[in-house]
């Protein structure tokens, strides 16, 4: 186990909305990257495969075309051949239970990431690892971008949240829980009273 107290994490997509969010809700023990800071998840993969190495999360936020699915199988095969300790945060989408013609390409790649994470938990479900993958599935954002779109109903999930599940999860892997979170799943419930 790692003994990074608090753990150092780094996020793809973290240089905006709720990635940035995260970034500052982990300051100073988080990093935030993305294309704009050189490290685009289409073209340079290996570079933050190295990069993760350095750190005890990774949170898998950021989503070009399928590159999230392959980022995950590069980190994680990675982390499986050094035996690095630490946890991989895939951040999926509820959007994949649905079966509507919107979001085709971004549905088909979420739910790549939805199939790679659960491959990957299968394999350390049956061997010993060093560390641990799951893939939170989540709703619509509250975010500035999301809250301008015409479906926002006024209810999304925030980076706080999502903390608090990389905190829990963090802490059952520290601890040795030999669990398996391989999904969670929250949606929004509408008109909640």
């Amino acid at each position: 186990m790692t003994k990074h107290n608090p753990p150092k994490i780094l996020i793809t997509g973290g240089l905006d909305g709720i990635g940035l969010d995260l970034v500052n809700i982990y300051k100073p023990n988080a990093r935030g990257i993305s294309r704009r800071n050189g490290y685009d998840i289409n073209f340079e993969r290996q570079k933050i495969v190295k990069l993760a190495q350095q750190y005890d999360i990774f949170v898998n936020l950021a989503n070009s075309k399928f590159s999230q699915a392959i980022l995950l199988y590069n980190i994680f095969f990675d982390w499986e051949a050094s035996n690095k300790p630490g946890y991989i945060i895939n951040i999926g989408s509820y959007g994949t239970y649905n079966s509507g013609d919107l979001w085709r390409n971004w549905l088909a790649s979420k739910y790549a990431l939805d199939i790679a994470n659960r491959q990957c938990a299968k394999k350390i479900e049956e061997k010993a690892f060093s560390f641990r993958t799951s893939n939170i599935r989540l709703g619509m954002l509250d975010t500035l971008k999301s809250r301008q779109k015409d479906n926002w109903e006024g209810i999304g999930h925030k980076a706080k949240e999502i903390s608090e599940i990389i905190n829990y999860l963090w802490a059952q892997y520290q601890n040795g829980v030999p669990h398996a979170y391989n999904e969670i799943t929250i949606n929004n419930i509408k008109n909640f009273k």
